[in-house]
């Protein structure tokens, strides 16, 4: 949508005497579909609610001239009695106005009471605002008549403006490759238009010869265009592929690809894709043979575990993970008063080659806990390093 015409309330105002009408000059730069007309007003007259209708004249000679179009007001709609403070009415066509570029008046024809509109003085030469007597139960005159010769022309813009649709006409261009919309260039022949998809390129009607390329691939289409018409012209490419591997080190992680965790997603990886934007990401810590990891950096030395790139080529892209500091042995650590214990070196390599993960898991959240608790009572800290002890001597037979 888009609007002609004087949108803002003016600093002044002025009561409309019964069954006449005044207009406003204004320009429209562009060809559209005139929708609706709004206008400041309040009701002034004996009546509750003012009796108005919206007028759109031509304009021949800097003069209101032909009668465009009468658009009447839903009942009780201006007022209240005292005619304060005003508001912005709509008035709606039934159906949109076709209007070229050019100078239009735009205003408001009084019925049997009085209403009030809003301006503001210009000063403009030759003067933009026009008034005449005109009986409102016939309709408001074809042509527009003289102006009135007291009242008729004023150094005014009124408050009022039309609202309208640009009838544009245009080619929509797009391009795929697969099922990816893509960017290829091209031109319109007759024009000599360069564009790079998608976009809208604005044309007079006729018919075009629209030419696009994308990966060497080129195709060209004949397109009319009507008046007024978008025209969507879409071109379909053979999707390039290229080949994209992940690997990693140590191997055997599982990451995702666009979002998607699959068990198919473990390094070392490879697919060939279509081209475009990929995301992948890697965990920031996972166990491999019993052994916790860390992410450190990518080949091209980011250390951002999530990769965004664009494939155009083949593409190797390698994760380096580094051995992280073993976890604390919580409860043995209290128990033998150091983790520098000599004891704690059997006890995390059981750990750490022996257990499941799963049961390394469980042991990490509650083993702080239990360790707390016996932190300060010595006895219970001599039983559970005496079954340690035993315990350590039968892993070592």
């Amino acid at each position: 949508m888009a609007t002609f015409g004087n949108t803002a309330k003016g600093d002044q105002l002025v009561n409309m005497l019964a069954n006449s009408k005044w207009v406003c000059r204004f320009y429209l730069a562009e060809r559209g579909d005139v929708t609706s007309i709004v206008a400041f007003l309040a009701s002034g007259g004996a009546g509750p609610f003012a009796i108005v209708r919206a007028v759109i004249y031509s304009d021949l000679n800097a003069n209101p001239e032909r009668l465009l179009a009468q658009i009447p007001l839903p009942p009780n709609s201006v007022g209240p009695l005292d005619g304060m403070p005003g508001k912005w009415i709509t008035f709606d066509l039934s159906t949109p106005l076709r209007l070229e570029p050019g100078w239009y008046w735009l205003g408001v024809q009084n019925g049997v009471d009085w209403c009030i509109t809003w301006f503001t003085l210009t000063g403009a030469a030759p003067k933009q605002w026009q008034t005449n007597d005109d009986s409102f139960d016939d309709g408001a005159t074809d042509p527009f008549g003289p102006p009135h010769p007291t009242w008729g022309l004023q150094d005014r813009i009124g408050s009022i403006y039309a609202i309208y649709i640009p009838a544009v006409t245009a080619l929509d261009i797009h391009a795929f490759a697969g099922v990816a919309e893509v960017g290829a260039s091209g031109k319109i022949i007759e024009t000599g238009q360069t564009f790079v998809t998608p976009t809208t390129i604005m044309v007079a009607p006729g018919t075009y010869t629209v030419e696009a390329t994308y990966q060497a691939q080129t195709q060209t289409k004949t397109v009319p265009v009507a008046e007024s018409e978008t025209k969507r012209v879409d071109f379909y490419f053979v999707a390039v592929t290229y080949l994209l591997q992940v690997s990693s080190e140590p191997p055997g992680i599982q990451f995702s690809l666009q979002g998607v965790i699959s068990g198919t997603f473990t390094t070392p990886w490879s697919d060939s894709l279509n081209e475009g934007p990929y995301t992948i990401t890697m965990p920031s810590s996972v166990i491999v043979g019993g052994i916790n990891y860390n992410f450190q950096h990518w080949e091209d030395g980011s250390t951002n575990r999530i990769r965004s790139i664009t494939l155009d080529r083949n593409m190797l892209l390698t994760a380096t993970y580094v051995e992280a500091a073993p976890p604390p042995c919580f409860i043995a650590t209290v128990a033998y008063g150091s983790p520098l214990a000599d004891e704690l070196n059997a006890l995390r390599k059981f750990r750490d080659y022996c257990l499941p993960s799963q049961v390394v898991q469980i042991y990490y959240a509650v083993g702080r806990y239990l360790a707390q608790l016996i932190r300060k009572r010595e006895a219970t800290k001599r039983y559970v390093r005496e079954v340690l002890n035993l315990f350590i001597r039968l892993v070592g037979d």
